[in-house]
């Protein structure tokens, strides 16, 4: 961030079910992490809330896809099992909760369906909450 002489960027390393987030945020970002806790739905929808309207929020993670790479789910959780991984997490869809509590959003697998990028703008209006 120093080097790119970005001043508009705060990165933040906390325990995310205790982290109270600053009103009037532009965005928030999470990657490969949030469906590890289970209350990501609380979490998506406290972050919503503390979004300036217009602010965007972006989910970075995995997913079992809907064809023939599903089979390669069981291989891909052993391995990234030291970081908390578990082929379990994948009944976590955490683009469902982005669909829920942002008026606009959009998902987008990537990686055959092994990754996904949901994405979830807050409105403008009042009656846009969810």
């Amino acid at each position: 961030m120093k080097q790119q002489r970005w001043q508009n960027v705060e990165l933040i390393q906390h325990d995310v079910n205790r982290y109270e987030i600053p009103a009037g945020i532009d965005g928030a970002l999470s990657t490969f992490a949030l469906t590890l806790v289970p209350e990501y739905d609380a979490v998506i929808e406290h972050t919503y809330h503390a979004l300036r309207p217009g602010g965007k929020f972006a989910l970075l993670d995995f997913k079992i896809p809907d064809n023939v790479l599903r089979h390669l789910a069981p291989l891909g959780a052993f391995l990234t099992r030291p970081f908390g991984v578990q082929l379990e997490l994948t009944s976590r869809h955490a683009w469902e909760s982005v669909e829920k509590y942002f008026p606009k959003s959009s998902m987008k697998e990537m990686y055959g369906g092994l990754t996904y990028l949901s994405v979830g703008e807050k409105g403008f209006g009042a009656r846009e909450e969810p």
